[in-house]
């Protein structure tokens, strides 16, 4: 068990892509949800990545082919963490579209307060399949569509500007997957009872 003082020196960065968006055009670059999403694992030194993101629905999945890793410029916006088909997101996109692959890209810096720490890249949930790149090199998977996750990445982090890419698949129609109401197709069956 990790003493309390090493505990405490572990710096968060918290994106939490919980992938559910909602959000205006209009609204203001107001950082949303800023507060600590768990309280009771609050530490001194956090950073919050949401907000915006750059955004891309890649519907021809070759993303990794065209270099979205790293450095490249993704082709929209959205607001981290609501997810695309929510009108918070500042896309709206509503269950009028499938697809399956997207990315997600974000630049930062660490606040001096975090130099020297270890640093964890903390996501609240993603749905479903989840590959983080920072800096252009992987930092982890994940897959589950409501579960907590983390990536330890401090070696993957230098002095300046960072970048964060994410890349998610929500491949619905394979049926090995959880699902709840999100489907665009006719509701019901085993899945749960249609209300």
């Amino acid at each position: 068990m990790q003493s309390l003082k090493t505990h405490h020196r572990i710096a968060v960065l918290a994106a939490s892509l919980a992938l559910v968006l909602t959000g205006s055009m209009n609204a203001a670059p107001v950082v949303p949800r800023p507060e600590h999403p768990r309280p009771d694992l609050l530490r001194e030194n956090w950073l919050t990545l949401n907000g915006e993101w750059q955004f891309e629905i890649d519907q021809a999945a070759d993303g990794i082919a065209r270099g979205l890793i790293h450095g490249k410029d993704l082709s929209g916006k959205i607001i981290v963490p609501f997810c695309p088909e929510s009108k918070l997101s500042g896309l709206g996109l509503g269950n009028t579209r499938k697809f399956k692959d997207v990315w997600y890209r974000r630049s930062f810096e660490l606040p001096s307060a975090m130099q020297g720490k270890r640093i964890r890249l903390h996501f609240g949930g993603v749905d479903y399949q989840t590959w983080a790149y920072v800096n252009g090199q992987p930092a982890g998977t994940h897959i589950g569509g409501s579960a907590a996750f983390d990536f330890e990445i401090t070696k993957l982090l230098h002095a300046g500007p960072n970048e964060v890419v994410v890349k998610v698949l929500d491949d619905m129609s394979t049926g090995l997957q959880p699902l709840g109401k999100q489907s665009v197709d006719k509701s019901g069956g085993c899945s749960y009872t249609r209300t």
